[in-house]
């Protein structure tokens, strides 16, 4: 539990928005992973909070929040037919958003 508060001081400092909410799907995503029957062996998970919940968790708007869900969505970084249910659908490009190297992971 330390760790992952440490981390999550982390995540409020130093990153940016968009490295803020990648690194909560993630994070979110490997706690409530539903593994996927297609081939792409993508994530699935329920988001169990709400925008605004998330915004708050992570020290951002609500607008900022879903502004980066829709860039993510647009860059196929994740699906989602409904808000609550996410699919990470490129895993790595996402992991290099989180660390800071966007460049790369939208490319």
């Amino acid at each position: 539990m330390l760790h992952r508060s440490h981390e999550h001081a982390i995540l409020l400092g130093r990153k940016t928005a968009a490295e803020k909410v990648a690194t909560a799907l993630l994070d979110l995503g490997q706690q409530f992973a539903r593994r996927s029957s297609d081939t792409r062996n993508a994530t699935t998970f329920t988001l169990y909070l709400t925008r605004a919940d998330l915004a708050d968790w992570l020290g951002l708007t609500l607008e900022t929040v879903s502004r980066c869900l829709h860039s993510f969505k647009r860059s196929g970084l994740i699906t989602f037919k409904h808000p609550e249910i996410i699919t990470i659908a490129d895993e790595d490009a996402l992991r290099l958003l989180a660390a800071g190297q966007p460049k790369r992971a939208l490319s």
